[in-house]
């Protein structure tokens, strides 16, 4: 997350970079905490389903 704020959050309000901690900490209550490149289709799947 701290990557994506700075390169996509220069300028930026400050409700984008509470927007973008907001949802990443919606994926890590979901999956847990895990490096990038660890999360799999099957985590998503129980992202979009918890959010439904």
């Amino acid at each position: 997350m701290s990557i994506y704020l700075r390169l996509k959050g220069k300028g930026r309000p400050i409700t984008f970079q509470r927007s973008a901690e907001r949802s990443c900490g919606y994926i890590i209550n979901v999956s847990g905490d895990k490096d990038i490149t660890a999360y799999t289709k099957a985590d998503s799947n129980v992202f979009r389903d918890d959010l439904l």
